[in-house]
């Protein structure tokens, strides 16, 4: 004997419709009714939860070596994120001892230039404008770092201001 048989003989059958239609009913009435359960509602977003699931499972399923790469290809752009830090950091570092090299530089310039002007060595006017774009950048370097020794250049600048103001006076430019 079936369990269709069965449920038959015992007249199951007929309690199990009439059952099930109640339940449709009841679920209606309690939709529509003001009660906080909507079983409608929930029954459907069940559905919906279930199918979102499956198609998650089913994904998973047939792009499992594709998110596995993807994995793989993460971690490597995290790698690489850490590495393009490290990077940047070296830069900066790079860059701060270039600026104070060029401010050393600028210096030994204007230092070099002062002593020729003391020497009583003529200069052409593009020249004095030239070492007066080192006294700005040097300048400019020493305001922005103030733990930068600055002294050394002071007094010869101004003698070159001077030497040049001078030049202009007596038209006296090489």
């Amino acid at each position: 004997m079936s369990l269709s048989d069965l449920l038959k003989a015992t007249g199951a059958t007929d309690a199990l419709k009439t059952g099930g239609v109640a339940l449709i009913i009841l679920c209606t009435l309690a939709q529509i009714a003001p009660i906080k359960l909507n079983p409608w509602t929930w029954f459907w977003k069940m559905i919906v939860a279930f199918f979102k699931w499956l198609g998650r499972k089913i994904g998973e399923g047939l792009n499992g070596e594709v998110i596995t790469k993807l994995g793989v290809i993460g971690g490597r752009l995290d790698d690489m994120g850490h590495r393009l830090d490290a990077l940047e950091v070296y830069n900066k570092a790079q860059d701060k001892k270039h600026d104070e090299e060029n401010a050393l530089a600028a210096r030994r310039r204007i230092l070099r230039f002062g002593d020729e002007v003391r020497s009583k060595v003529r200069h052409s006017e593009e020249h004095f404008n030239n070492v007066f774009e080192d006294i700005k950048g040097y300048n400019t370097y020493c305001d922005s770092h103030k733990d930068f020794e600055n002294e050394k250049v002071k007094s010869t600048i101004e003698i070159i201001k001077e030497t040049y103001k001078k030049c202009q006076r007596e038209n006296d430019f090489l």
